[in-house]
């Protein structure tokens, strides 16, 4: 369980015009996430097991699904964080100009080394006849072997601005700000990042196999990435303007340079690679521990035989030659200037009161990222002739580089766009009632979502999980489609009636019996989110052969893009796609990233609770409040896998982002469920 501590401290320095705030803080995190019986679970089961082009789930000790990419343990983290802050304000006439600094440390313990950097027991990807027979050629293992469970990793951010309130005349407001970001490269106190001597571009490098591995590799590193921006400018103008004297219209506008943090995973994933922690993925060979030709058997020499030679000048081909089925280190890389997400915002918007006591607003917000981190899982894959017979268009038939196995080379590479539109209209609470109604219009677009960070993908609890790295190795933008998360249309209401049986015209009986009742209600409703459509038979195959990325299916006829109902009956039919490549993949699919639509989300929740005076400053308040009133069910997106038997069914239930139950409950919270509380306020 997570624990924290935090210690504020803030200062105020005050004069007539002039106001400085200080504040320092410090926060302490930890948490581990591992099986209660993790010697019960290994003995049950020794690895992790998951399934191509069947209904299985994926199941085995430490790990869940979704499988790829698998959700695995022990894992967690430590984590130290202090800030400080200082922001001093100076009234002179009109303008009201404002400056600022902080600094914020985090000191992390990174507990991943033995899960997402692997796992170290192992993760198996097979088919059903290869499991049956013990192993195969449709077989893959992937394995890590730490040298450390742990590491101590640094990250500091600074920032600064200047800005400018300029109240031009009564209607006329300006706002000026300059911000400026520095986020240093995060740094291991045991200098355990390793990274290639250059970025990898996936071109035939016919020497690699023969060339030094301590020469190929950069070991020892203190800074996680090669280079990042020393310094990100972020220039911001707001405008808001009352075109009428009585008040009731006020126009907004801005626009101004966001930048992020480049995420803090990605760090982590610069301590995942070789000597320090060796992963290997291995193919066609057997899959129980300890028997002859056991991929874990021979994952175990090649990380031994690794750490043994790499000092002394080993290679691909002199490891080879010591120990006979080596295979080739997996490796995370960096661009030598390694960008941070830069995101340009601007917005418009037009409030209008209609009365006292009711506004209507109409929003436009858009926005263009670049510089988005893309994971490219693909540039060291290839297809063998013995597998891919016809040839696979866009790979070679050999690795490019025959030293290293699949190679996650980060770029940063990423766009994304988002346009929308809001229409709200609120009554502030008059006569009892207060009410909020929001409709949003919007479409959001990327090459991949939740910000690039491959190892962490957005939903990571509904049925197909999100494309969080390129299909095509030489094609970002093949990727490019609708975001994870673009919901087209939203629309939401809330509702507040106070002394509500009064309301309903009932004036009798004693008012602390039948007064001071209030009912609230909350009303969502969305359309479907997008999911795309793979084909797992095609990219298990490739899976061996240092090519982790997805393979899209291919349609073969116009098929409907919107999935509303699939429960009882399919949404979509595998005769609408090309066949299955049933292990002899020939291409990447022509079906768009995010082309397809699940089906929509609607909940309500309803509350009544009643007010009691006790005495003057004691109030006590009991009722009760009903989650999923309607207990309306919300279908998850079909099985987006073409090769699966489930293909076009959802198999299961979503729930809303929070719930009675709290966050991160999945199907669990989608039930109605009936809260009974008492609340006492003094």
């Amino acid at each position: 369980p997570p624990r924290s501590t935090l210690f504020p401290y803030t200062t105020l320095f005050r004069s007539p015009n002039t106001v400085n705030e200080f504040r320092g803080s410090a926060l302490f995190y930890s948490a581990l996430f591992s099986p209660a019986d993790a010697t019960g679970a290994l003995a049950a089961l020794p690895t992790f097991v998951g399934f191509t082009g069947n209904a299985f789930s994926a199941v085995g000790a430490y790990g869940e699904p979704p499988f790829p990419p698998g959700f695995f343990f022990p894992q967690g983290r430590r984590v130290f964080q202090y800030q400080v802050t200082d922001d001093l304000s100076h009234i002179r006439g009109r303008h009201t100009f404002r400056a600022g600094f902080s600094w914020v440390h985090d000191n992390i313990t990174d507990l991943d080394f033995q899960a997402l950097g692997g796992p170290i027991h192992g993760s198996i990807l097979t088919n059903l006849t290869d499991f049956f027979n013990g192993g195969g050629p449709g077989t893959t293992l992937t394995q890590a072997f730490p040298s450390a469970t742990e590491e101590g990793l640094r990250f500091n951010t600074f920032g600064g601005y200047v800005a400018d309130d300029w109240k031009v005349n009564d209607s006329l407001t300006v706002s000026l700000n300059l911000r400026m970001e520095s986020y240093l490269s995060p740094t291991c106190d045991t200098n355990c990042f390793s990274r290639l001597s250059s970025t990898f571009t996936g071109n035939l490098n016919s020497n690699a196999a023969s060339q030094p591995y301590n020469q190929i590799i950069l070991a020892g590193q203190h800074d996680a990435y090669p280079g990042t921006q020393a310094l990100v400018w972020e220039p911001r103008i707001g405008v808001a303007w009352k075109p009428f004297k009585n008040d009731n219209t006020v126009i907004r506008t801005g626009a101004g340079v966001f930048a992020d943090q480049l995420p803090g995973g990605l760090a982590e994933d610069a301590a995942f690679n070789a000597p320090g922690l060796n992963a290997f993925t291995i193919g066609n060979g057997m899959i129980a521990p300890g028997v002859g030709g056991s991929l874990f058997t021979t994952a175990g020499q090649a990380s031994q035989a690794l750490l043994s030679q790499f000092q002394s000048g080993g290679s691909f081909n002199s490891i080879s030659n010591s120990v006979p089925g080596f295979s080739a280190p997996n490796f995370f890389n960096f661009p030598d200037r390694f960008s941070q997400p830069t995101y340009y915002k601007w917005n418009f918007e037009i409030e209008q009161s209609l009365s006292h006591n009711m506004v209507l607003t109409v929003n436009y917000s858009g926005m263009h990222g670049i510089h988005i981190p893309v994971a490219d899982e693909g540039l060291n894959g290839y297809c063998p002739t013995s597998v891919c017979t016809g040839g696979f268009a866009g790979l070679p038939a050999v690795a490019p580089n025959a030293a290293l196995g699949t190679v996650t080379q980060y770029l940063s590479a990423g766009t994304a766009n988002y346009n929308g539109v809001t229409v709200s209209l609120q009554r502030h609470l008059a006569k009892d009632l207060m009410f909020n109604v929001n409709y949003t219009w919007s479409h959001a677009l990327d090459d991949v979502s939740n910000g690039g960070v491959a190892n962490i993908p957005f939903g990571i609890l509904v049925t197909d999980p999100s494309i969080t790295v390129m299909q095509n190795p030489h094609n970002v933008r093949g990727n490019y489609g609708n975001a994870d998360y673009d919901v087209r249309h939203y629309i939401s209401a809330s509702l507040v009636l106070t002394n509500i049986i009064r309301h309903t015209g009932f004036h009798w009986g004693p008012n602390r019996v039948f007064g001071g009742w209030t009912m609230s209600t909350n009303w969502f409703y969305r359309t479907g989110l997008p999911f795309s459509i793979v084909d797992t038979s095609a990219s298990g195959a490739l899976a061996a052969f240092n090519d982790a990325g997805p393979i899209f299916a291919t349609a073969a006829t116009n098929i409907p893009r919107s999935c509303t109902s699939a429960v009882n009956t399919p949404c979509l039919f595998p005769s609408q796609f090309a066949p299955a490549s049933n292990g002899a993949p020939t291409g990447f699919g022509n079906v768009g990233r995010n082309s397809f639509y699940g089906p929509h989300f609607f909940d309500v929740d309803i509350a009544l609770m009643k007010d009691v005076a006790i005495t003057e400053k004691v109030t006590f308040s009991f009722g009760a409040q009903a989650y999923n009133a309607f207990n309306h069910s919300n279908f998850d997106q079909p099985v987006n896998d073409v090769s699966n038997p489930q293909f076009g069914y959802s198999i299961a239930t979503v729930g809303p982002p929070t719930s009675l139950l709290g966050s991160f409950v999945g199907a669990g919270s989608s039930p109605r469920f009936l809260e009974i509380k008492g609340i006492v306020r003094f």
